[in-house]
């Protein structure tokens, strides 16, 4: 409460307009005692006629501010219940790509290599005469020709030496490629004559396998000058999840575990895919005619309380039995038991230990 002076003037009708340090305002009301708005706020005023001289409780504009208030923190709250509702999305969608990725390892497969092509390969460049890149940078170096910049400022012998320096980089380019291909066309004719060092070699540079194996599996190869036989250690505990995500009605993420029914198809499908997979990319790099493929997997014997390695599936593929497969729109299990195969699987108990295939001699 507090005191103040003001000089007003009758609009008529018992409505004033107040003139006061605080600026303009209008009011209403009995002599003594008139309700009145201005810029800062609302209040009653309690006068004395005539003298200029007012007590007024001012009712401050903190009702509006605490409502903007309010409504900030609301906007908050949508915000953040929006970006809880994105993050439960991406949860979710991160979940279902982890299954479709389990399904489809066969999808993807390195581009075929034609090791006839790669032996009879052209050099790079003529052995003992300039490569093209080093060519090229001699050719910017007899070009040059120093500004009237680079006199001034006595740049030419510089520049000069950047420019050589750059035909010995270029040079030493050259020789590389020149290597590599030496190293590439003695590759193919090994790989060509069946140099089992040289298959080694192809699948250490090619590393085919690495995102299988960075999904949790692992194999062995045993390789011979036309066929190779595969060990594939599927390993469900690391690879297949326990429980399944999905999206609410709200928005919300709901975590279940996933029944040994579902679990067992998405293992049944990634073993599949697996193998689809190990035979095209041993195929692309490799001039073998047959693959056979073991995949393997933990069982343990209740006699002993040991844990075994059982054989689930063997499957003996040749090459142009693959080449007739459309992988874009294949089933990986129906696809494996058009093979010669050994394979028993059963909905709510998974795969069951079998015997092994062997080569066609």
């Amino acid at each position: 409460m507090g005191f103040g002076f003001r000089k007003s003037f009758s609009l008529g009708r018992g409505v004033r307009l107040n003139i006061s340090k605080k600026g303009l305002s209008v009011s209403g009301g009995t002599s003594g005692l008139r309700p009145g708005i201005d810029g800062s706020g609302s209040g009653t005023r309690a006068a004395i006629p005539g003298a200029g001289l007012y007590d007024e409780p001012r009712l401050s504009f903190r009702r509006a501010r605490s409502s903007r208030q309010q409504q900030a923190e609301i906007r908050r709250q949508i915000n953040e219940k929006q970006a809880e509702k994105e993050r439960n999305r991406l949860e979710v969608k991160e979940f279902e790509n982890r299954i479709k990725l389990l399904k489809t390892v066969h999808m993807e497969c390195t581009e075929p290599i034609d090791w006839q092509a790669e032996a009879v390969k052209l050099p790079p460049f003529e052995p003992g005469l300039p490569g093209p890149n080093e060519r090229g940078a001699a050719i910017d170096l007899d070009n040059y020709k120093p500004s009237s910049w680079d006199r001034l400022f006595r740049k030419e012998e510089n520049k000069r030496k950047i420019l050589e320096r750059k035909v010995v980089e270029a040079r030493h380019r050259d020789q590389q490629d020149l290597r590599e291909w030496q190293a590439r066309t003695e590759l193919a004719k090994g790989v060509l004559a069946g140099d089992l060092q040289a298959y080694t070699e192809v699948m250490r540079m090619e590393a085919p396998f690495d995102d299988i194996i960075d999904l949790g599996s692992s194999l062995t190869l045993e390789m011979d000058t036309d066929r190779v036989e595969v060990a594939f250690q599927a390993r469900p505990e690391e690879v297949i999840p326990d429980t399944e995500k999905r999206l609410t009605a709200k928005g919300n993420v709901s975590t279940n575990q996933m029944t040994q029914t579902v679990r067992n198809h998405i293992y049944q499908d990634y073993v599949c895919s697996c193998v689809l997979r190990i035979a095209r990319e041993l195929f692309a790099l490799l001039p073998v005619g047959q693959v056979l493929i073991h995949v393997e997997e933990g069982f343990l014997d209740p006699a002993t309380g040991q844990e075994s390695r059982e054989t689930i599936l063997s499957v003996r593929i040749t090459r142009s039995e693959l080449a007739q497969v459309h992988f874009e729109s294949v089933d990986c299990c129906d696809c494996i038991t058009s093979f010669p195969h050994q394979m028993n699987f059963l909905e709510t108990r998974g795969f069951q230990p079998v015997g092994r295939l062997g080569f066609i001699e």
